[in-house]
């Protein structure tokens, strides 16, 4: 779906989530979200997001680039876990839908490949439980620093757990498979144990069917294959669905295990996920 509008059409607040391009528009405020994309060409939708959970952010949200911090990437995940309802149109047929959804919100001054060597980002909804996973690791310029943002909450959207730093974070890659599209080996099943205080956090990834496959790197014009060849980065992009299981042991004795579907994506920019080669 591509829309052309003019600039003059297009207005966006800086105080708060307000967008308006053309008939098309998005506004929130953390609790509700109302996104209309014009349905006068056939396919559009008109949808309401209600939160059933609290946003979180790691700290300020901000990491910084660069000898002076000239440049920043900030990343907060608005709404963990929401109720989505309202109309989709495709072809002039619209229908009402009703489900899950989620919102995370993410900018900067860089590019993606200049910044990050891989992220691993995952979401889940099991029972009343609401688990999200951003594994950032900065590219070979910036020392291949990592990231390992998590946070669990419960249905009332209390935090029962939260991490960002890897202080105490181990990852192990269980499996890896080659994915022929875009001739690169991928980890298959990946497991994260995360110490915060007294609670640990074991969190098993299995990747399922491929939902999305982009090879930003064959798509690029010369110009910036040569760049990214100079650079020694490969930008690709892959989402799956899967499954995962979830351990969380608790100071007090107490322990939380679920186990269950969820989405998973890998942005994947340097030469290997693992960062050293």
């Amino acid at each position: 779906m591509t829309r052309d509008d003019d600039a003059d059409q297009a207005t966006f607040a800086t105080d708060g989530c307000r967008i308006q391009l053309g008939k098309d528009s998005f506004t929130g405020d953390l609790e509700t979200y109302h996104i209309v994309v014009d349905a006068a060409d056939g396919n559009g939708f008109d949808i309401t997001l209600t939160s059933q959970s609290t946003p979180w952010r790691p700290g300020t949200g901000y990491v910084a680039f660069g000898e002076d911090d000239e440049n920043y990437f900030t990343w907060l995940c608005v709404v963990p876990k929401g109720e989505v309802s309202g109309t989709v149109t495709i072809d002039g047929q619209t229908r009402e839908v009703h489900g899950f959804g989620y919102h995370d919100h993410q900018w900067g001054n860089l590019l993606h490949p200049f910044a990050w060597n891989s992220w691993i980002w995952a979401r889940q909804n099991i029972g009343e439980y609401t688990i999200v996973l951003f594994d950032l690791v900065m590219n070979r310029t910036f020392g291949y620093r990592h990231y390992p943002l998590a946070f669990i909450q419960d249905g009332q959207g209390n935090l029962l757990f939260s991490n960002t730093t890897d202080e105490h974070t181990r990852v192990d890659v269980i499996e890896e498979y080659h994915q022929e599209q875009v001739h690169r080996d991928y980890p298959r099943t990946i497991r994260y144990t995360i110490g915060n205080g007294d609670a640990t956090l074991e969190y098993t990834l299995t990747a399922g069917d491929e939902l999305e496959i982009v090879d930003v790197y064959s798509a690029a014009p010369e110009p910036a294959r040569a760049q990214f060849d100079a650079l020694q980065l490969h930008p690709t992009y892959t989402r799956w669905v899967g499954h995962a299981d979830t351990h969380l042991a608790m100071g007090d004795g107490s322990a939380l295990d679920q186990s269950g579907p969820f989405l998973y994506e890998m942005s994947y920019n340097g030469l290997s996920y693992k960062n050293n080669e």
